[in-house]
């Protein structure tokens, strides 16, 4: 199971090896409340991110962006995102999530980078007031631009968590070119966590693919997810898909 292709690289020697809910430290009444009534947050005990990219599908509000945000978070991430330097000051909308998980690394890497859709502009320009950075001068483009420069500027070893589908602004050439970047920083022995509305990131060669949905979490082939299904079934026949759609129109 796993990417569209085969090859995942070898481990490096350090990486996330897993990430658990401890659930002794909720307190009463958390249970029953959002976001760990979320099936995924529950079945955690099933996601193992892998050495080098792993991806979480599923639909809206399935808790890819929130378990995502969690793990940076919990690494020691700016809620806007950015790099671990880059402090700004949040929106009070990030979940409690991040105060019970647990992450076990193989060895603890010294590069991190926390990419979200939603708030990349204030990261971008929290980087231009500093008068430098990975962001810097990327406020001035289109999102979808500035999305590729930024990805295109990290370089080494570490981790690389993007949330808030970071396809978002991108065209499908666009879509392809972070693939591609991707796949180079992966090869550079990088660790990359993405959660995805996108097939075509998604197939991703070697990457591991975990969909999200009211039974939890699982692991599941590229070809097998329901976003992947959907754009097969649509793009084969897209009148005949549109007519059963719009039939009540």
């Amino acid at each position: 199971m796993g990417g569209a292709g085969e090859g995942a690289p070898a481990p490096t020697g350090w990486y996330l090896r897993s990430i658990r809910l401890d659930a002794a430290s909720l307190t009463a009444g958390d249970g029953d409340a959002w976001p760990y009534t979320l099936p995924a947050v529950a079945g955690l005990g099933r996601f193992e991110p892998a050495a080098g990219a792993t991806f979480l599908v599923g639909e809206n509000g399935a808790g890819k962006s929130t378990l995502v945000e969690a793990i940076a978070l919990a690494a020691g991430l700016n809620a806007h995102g950015g790099s671990r330097n880059l402090r700004t000051a949040g929106h009070g909308t990030e979940s409690s999530l991040h105060q019970h998980l647990v992450l076990s690394w193989r060895r603890r890497p010294t590069r991190d980078f926390f990419l979200r859709a939603e708030t990349f502009l204030d990261t971008v320009t929290a980087y231009d007031a500093l008068g430098g950075g990975l962001g810097a001068g990327l406020a001035r483009v289109s999102h979808g631009e500035s999305v590729l420069g930024l990805v295109g500027r990290l370089r080494g070893q570490g981790l690389l968590l993007l949330a808030d589908e970071p396809e978002a602004g991108l065209s499908m050439t666009g879509q392809l070119a972070l693939l591609r970047r991707l796949h180079e920083l992966v090869g550079a022995g990088a660790q990359v966590i993405v959660a995805t509305h996108s097939p075509v990131l998604a197939a991703l060669p070697g990457a591991r693919v975990y969909e999200l949905d009211d039974d939890g979490i699982r692991r599941t082939a590229w070809d097998e997810t329901d976003a992947v299904v959907l754009a097969r079934h649509f793009l084969a026949a897209p009148d005949r898909y549109l007519h059963h759609l719009l039939r009540n129109e």
